[in-house]
């Protein structure tokens, strides 16, 4: 028996003593984790980065401040030189209308794809016209013989616009793969309205302060936002399309106040683009406008000419003495012979012709 007690006690086990830091239910008492300076400062790092669209990093606010690499208002691009080309969208499977996207172009991408172009596959063979679906495409001027960028005007959709242009200034520098774009600039004029200064906000440790924009790098982005006038009266809401285009300070000091008299105009940066959307993302029926004062259920739905189109009508309009019968029928003999599918290159009829040539002497009589 003494010998069976002893082998019991032998292996029963002990109970483990428990510190009294540790005496609550449930509390476990462990050692400290240290951890190095390095991981420290990995992780202050991690959060400290700001990720943006497609996971490009960048620099921080407050390590932009002491190291002076970089400004807060800098926005540079993804360098996509190592990534796989998206697949090619088409509206309405229209081999000749590849899409850039369907979204709205971000500022950045605006002064990418103008200045330096988009992907070969992506530039339209053709203008877009009769659109009426949220699209957004990329033109190259020369490669579809635009005359004007605002010939884009014109695309065959009935009814009228109501248009309204905005240009804003940015210092931009550096390539297709990483652009450095700054803060809105505001730019001071002379008596001529030529840009010939400008000052943008830059963060610095002291808070933000007025940086002297470089002119070399002055650029202008071109914003024309035109609104559908009969689809936003009937549906409260509208469908709408903004052409972009982007200029050096330099070209634009050298066009302000003329493009819109220019019958040709060809852009330095050759790339535009279009993007139709509608209001608030709600798509609604776009509706037809007749022309005129017309009334008939029958009347000819209107539809806008091309920019050149109109503006060759009114240089025309002092020097052709003949009818304007003759001038309109001529006019789209000579278009016709192009096979275009589309109207807004010829003179809509004779009366058009007479209303240029009735303001063209009004304003000589008159002045």
């Amino acid at each position: 028996m003494a010998d069976s007690t002893l082998k019991r006690k032998e292996f029963s086990p002990k109970k483990p003593e428990v510190p009294t830091s540790c005496k609550r239910r449930g509390e476990v008492k462990s050692e400290p984790i240290v951890l190095s300076d390095e991981y420290e400062d990995n992780i202050r790092s991690a959060r400290r980065s700001i990720v943006f669209n497609d996971g490009i990093d960048i620099k921080s606010i407050d390590s932009s401040v002491t190291s002076g690499s970089k400004r807060y208002d800098e926005i540079p691009t993804a360098n996509h030189s190592n990534e796989v080309p998206s697949p090619i969208s088409y509206y309405k499977g229209n081999r000749n209308l590849p899409l850039l996207h369907t979204k709205s172009p971000e500022l950045e991408e605006i002064i990418k794809v103008c200045k330096f172009g988009p992907e070969p596959e992506k530039l339209v063979k053709q203008k877009p016209l009769r659109i009426h679906q949220s699209a957004t495409f990329v033109i190259n001027q020369g490669g579809i013989g635009l005359k004007h960028p605002f010939d884009l005007d014109a695309d065959d959709i009935s009814g009228a616009f109501t248009k309204k242009d905005n240009v804003s200034f940015y210092e931009v520098e550096g390539n297709e793969d990483k652009l450095i774009i700054s803060s809105e600039v505001h730019v001071t004029r002379d008596r001529n309205g030529r840009i010939i200064a400008g000052t943008y906000n830059k963060r610095t440790s002291e808070g933000w302060k007025p940086k002297t924009a470089n002119m070399s790098k002055l650029h202008a982005v071109f914003r024309r936002r035109a609104v559908h006038k009969e689809t936003l009266e009937k549906e409260g809401s509208s469908f709408n399309r903004v052409i972009m285009f982007v200029m050096s300070v330099a070209e634009y000091n050298n066009v302000k106040g003329k493009i819109k008299d220019m019958k040709i105009y060809n852009l330095l940066y050759p790339y535009i683009i279009m993007h139709y959307y509608f209001t608030g993302g709600r798509v609604v029926p776009i509706h037809g406008q007749p022309h005129g004062n017309a009334k008939s259920a029958n009347a000819t739905e209107f539809r806008p000419r091309e920019h050149s189109t109109k503006v060759e009508l009114r240089e025309n309009a002092a020097s052709d003495m003949r009818a304007p019968r003759i001038v309109a029928q001529e006019s789209t003999e000579e278009i016709q012979l192009l096979e275009i599918d589309s109207d807004c290159t010829i003179v809509r009829d004779p009366k058009q012709i007479t209303n240029y040539k009735y303001v063209y002497f009004v304003y000589v009589l008159t002045f």
